[in-house]
């Protein structure tokens, strides 16, 4: 006989209040397990919230974080992410994840689903479910059942007494057993089975209307019984189950919700010498940072960023709705921002600024200290709102005058144009410079223009 595996894994959540963490370990599977759906229900004139958690005994209530609904269709059930998270949060539903436009639109939370459909888990990222329990001043208290069964011929390498053993921690109990079953049925090995079979005998079915309403007894009922035996030679079924709880406690401190000051800011170099601020002292420092312009191409990998140019050396970046950042380009190619404006953003892009920071090099950019300072912005234009134009009259001058089109039409033309700046173009320059210095122009065209 091949051997038979089956394995089962379930783990049930409740938020339960901070201070309420000691009592709420009396809770076990069966309290806080998979096994019941939520749903809301009146108990003696009073309506009960199908999110809300009570137990009798306990003064305090928890939170279903995750509602399981029933469906009466017979089909599987909907898991729900609690509202509150995803309002709070600012999550937006797409698909099977749950994902924060704030923040670029990461991942927060998502479900998976078995191949017939049927919830199988609900993920979140820990940093936003540690930051929704701190500003809630909870924690979220997690009971565990995990079980395996295989049935083999022989049994006899496990020498547990009476077929069983056990194991107990501090939060956890383990139980093992061996059992003798019938092959097929499963049934314990010379267990019999009793069948009692009753029936009415006042109800016959020439009736128009039959009536059923008399009670049994023994003048309108007839029964009888027998044993059956269960059939299938001897096996052994081997199981060991898992009962475990466990917490995940609230953060330090809650950035996203309560806009608390992130404890590890990240930090950035204002000097020639090396000297760094974060957080709240980049606000009065009145100071300038300065970065690779490499930051420019990392923040627009982000879905909903966006660039625009207001002067020849100046512009704005957005990664968010709220995140604009004023920035200006040195005569060195360096970008320079402003330390205030950084110390505005959320978190997550200042880690994104910090990786690009360097030391103060070539000054800060004169159009961006027009700006800002002498409240006399610059009045020139950046070349990349020309690109698009230039490029159409070189090719209809072409056409007029050498009879040629010099440019390869192209599905994606206009989403390349759109995308040339100068952060991604001044490679590009900088090597027809180079092959300008060993090769004509013509030549130099026909490397460009080549296949």
């Amino acid at each position: 006989m091949k051997n038979q595996k089956k394995e089962f894994f379930g783990v049930g959540s409740l938020a339960v209040p901070q201070n309420c963490v000691e009592e709420a370990k009396a809770l076990g599977w069966m309290d806080v397990g998979i096994s019941s759906n939520h749903a809301g229900y009146s108990d003696d004139a009073t309506y009960q919230q199908s999110d809300v958690y009570h137990h009798h005994g306990f003064e305090w209530t928890g939170l279903n974080l995750v509602l399981d609904q029933l469906i009466e269709d017979g089909g599987p059930g909907v898991w729900h992410l609690h509202q509150d998270i995803i309002v709070t949060l600012g999550l937006r539903k797409e698909n099977d994840s749950w994902v924060r436009p704030k923040d670029g639109y990461t991942e927060v939370a998502r479900i998976s689903h078995s191949e017939d459909g049927r919830p199988q888990v609900v993920e979140m990222k820990a940093e936003y479910l540690k930051d929704y329990l701190c500003a809630r001043g909870m924690a979220l208290y997690l009971t565990a059942f995990h079980t395996r069964q295989v049935v083999v011929n022989d049994a006899s390498f496990l020498n547990w007494p009476n077929g069983c053993k056990s194991e107990h921690g501090e939060n956890n109990r383990w139980e093992g057993h061996v059992t003798a079953i019938h092959e097929g049925s499963g049934h314990r090995y010379g267990d019999k089975c009793a069948v009692f079979h009753v029936s009415r005998t006042d109800v016959y079915g020439d009736e128009d209307i039959p009536d059923l309403s008399s009670p049994p007894s023994d003048k309108n009922t007839d029964g009888h019984s027998y044993e059956t035996s269960f059939e299938g030679r001897k096996v052994y079924r081997v199981s060991g189950d898992l009962w475990r709880s466990d917490f995940v406690l609230p953060a330090t401190a809650s950035p996203r919700i309560r806009r608390d000051e992130d404890p590890n800011p990240p930090q950035f170099i204002i000097d020639a010498e090396g000297k760094t601020i974060a957080g709240r002292g980049m606000i009065e420092s009145g100071k300038w940072l300065w970065f690779k312009p490499d930051v420019i191409q990392s923040l627009l990998r982000y879905r909903g960023s966006s660039l625009n140019f207001h002067t020849r050396n100046t512009g704005s970046i957005i990664c968010s709705h709220d995140s604009s950042v004023h920035f200006g380009i040195n005569d060195l190619g360096v970008i320079n921002v402003y330390a205030k404006d950084i110390s505005m953003l959320e978190t997550w892009q200042q880690k994104v600024w910090a990786g690009f920071n360097v030391s103060p090099e070539g000054g800060v950019s004169q159009e961006l200290l027009d700006s800002q300072v002498r409240a006399a912005p610059a009045t020139t234009q950046a070349p990349e709102s020309f690109f698009a134009k230039g490029l159409k009259l070189l090719s209809e001058e072409a056409q007029k005058k050498l009879g040629i089109s010099i440019l390869i039409e192209h599905e994606y033309a206009p989403e390349v144009i759109s995308k040339i700046r100068f952060f991604t173009e001044i490679g590009f320059l900088r090597m027809i410079k180079y092959a300008l210095k060993f090769c004509s122009p013509s030549e130099v065209l026909g490397l460009i223009m080549s296949p």
